[in-house]
């Protein structure tokens, strides 16, 4: 997943990139000529985008078009559609790729619907948005309580337990920290915090 994140991020750094795939997703599908008339670089530079997004499954070649000045021109759509969320508080740091299913069948609405529909469901994002960010500085808060507490832990305890408590996933503890589960699970319920596999107290 880690792999997966550091990838996505690496290829949306680049604003050309974020470009290509913002005018991808108003255009569905468009070869690297047109993307660079509308982005204003060459059509080198659009491919060698183009090659780096697709290897990092954001965007992928569909076929050719025809052209009537020279060889087929090869098409391109965006995909691996997800959201990115990035928490970055005093006392965590915590990144999430969520994928977004693609349902392939089109919505019947009316173009007046569709806009107070998509009106409502913005208004309800930015709600949701300002509670998401008032919990995440009171899981701060907490985290720097816990922190305080485990100053006089040994530092692989102190790793352990702020890890398990950033994600409530023991199996993620232990990819992170290198270390085996049973290690993982036997730290954890030295301090009370989960009982068998992971389970907590």
């Amino acid at each position: 997943m880690i792999d997966d994140i550091d990838n996505f991020i690496a290829a949306i750094e680049n604003s050309t990139r974020r470009e290509i795939i913002r005018m991808l997703t108003q255009f569905e599908r468009s070869y690297a000529l047109e993307l660079s008339r509308s982005i204003g670089l060459s059509q080198q530079a659009i491919l060698k985008q183009l090659e780096m997004l697709e290897r990092a499954n954001l965007v992928t070649s569909i076929g050719f078009v025809p052209s009537s000045v020279g060889a087929k021109r090869k098409l391109y759509e965006p995909t691996g559609f997800s959201t990115l969320i990035v928490d970055y508080g005093r006392n965590f740091l915590m990144i999430q790729r969520i994928p977004l299913e693609n349902d392939s069948e089109r919505v019947s609405v009316s173009f007046d619907e569709a806009i107070s529909k998509l009106e409502s469901i913005q208004h309800h994002i930015e709600e949701l948005t300002k509670k998401r960010t008032e919990l995440v500085k009171k899981k701060d808060e907490l985290m720097a309580a816990i922190k305080y507490q485990l100053e006089d832990e040994d530092p692989i305890t102190r790793e352990i337990v702020l890890e398990y408590l950033n994600t409530f996933d023991v199996e993620e503890v232990s990819r992170r920290t290198a270390l085996p589960l049973e290690i993982v699970l036997k730290i954890l319920k030295s301090k009370g915090i989960v009982l068998d596999e992971g389970t907590r107290a």
